[in-house]
């Protein structure tokens, strides 16, 4: 009997080009194909809900996991199943105060939305599915504990990093870092989801650091040829570029699917 597989799979530089809004209809007919026999397609990504679901062709998914592993969505019923816990104010407002004292770009997200206080910024004005919001509703998202993640233009020194010891700093390929605490990580879903189904084999397929935690814990781990080199020498496998169809040649080469 042929394995069952619960695929964890990445979005910006995986499934999409960075900030993509559609699949590709070659990839979607190969999800659409592989689901009939029974394999189980998750997104693992560091996108806010809204901004996962407004992609062309993401209803072929089973499950969303976004930002970073803190929520999973479902789907069919298009309901949430699991809300992990965010930051307290204690842990993030010195990062905040940093950047803002420093003149940092930056934005945050809640647990369905990309969120900036009003920035005099290219990428604040241009950016889709980001919310401006007022500094008071910021304040109310702080003092509530509803941020789950910060995102900010550029990267900051590892001196500056080090000081933070209990959050982590992605270093994103297009020149930018997504924050998130020490406790939040694309491993969350799958073993959340490892659990659910525990006689599949777990496969992750990514591209860039914050992909780490999720090859660290399943059972095949897959890089995009697009992928930095410490990317590649982290994952089991590489398979070809996004460009390349890198999905599809790991479905049928490596998965043997």
């Amino acid at each position: 009997m042929k394995n069952k597989y619960l695929i964890f799979i990445d979005i910006d530089g995986t499934l999409v080009e960075y900030g993509g809004r559609k699949i590709k209809p070659e990839i979607l007919q190969e999800i659409k194909k592989l689901k009939t026999a029974g394999h189980i397609f998750v997104i693992s990504t560091g996108r806010d809900l809204n901004s996962t679901l407004s992609i062309e062709g993401i209803e072929n998914f089973d499950f969303l996991s976004v930002i970073f592993g803190s929520c999973i969505y479902q789907m069919p019923k298009q309901n949430l199943i699991y809300n992990a816990k965010s930051w307290s104010k204690d842990e993030i407002l010195p990062l905040i105060q940093y950047i803002c004292k420093n003149k940092i770009v930056w934005s945050y997200k809640d647990n369905l939305s990309h969120k900036a206080v009003q920035q005099k910024d290219e990428y604040i004005k241009k950016k889709e599915n980001l919310k401006i919001v007022d500094e008071n509703e910021f304040l109310e998202d702080l003092e509530n504990s509803k941020i789950y993640q910060l995102w900010i233009k550029g990267y900051l020194s590892e001196e500056v990093e080090n000081s933070f010891p209990h959050l982590n700093f992605f270093k994103m390929p297009n020149n930018y870092t997504d924050v998130t605490p020490k406790h939040s990580s694309k491993a969350q879903a799958v073993k959340f989801l490892s659990e659910k189904y525990p006689n599949m084999t777990t496969v992750s397929i990514g591209d860039s650091q914050n992909d780490f935690a999720m090859f660290d814990c399943t059972d095949i781990s897959i890089a995009m040829g697009n992928a930095t080199e410490d990317v590649k020498a982290r994952a089991t496998l590489t398979t070809k570029t996004l460009e390349d169809n890198g999905l599809i040649y790991a479905f049928r080469n490596f998965l043997k699917m």
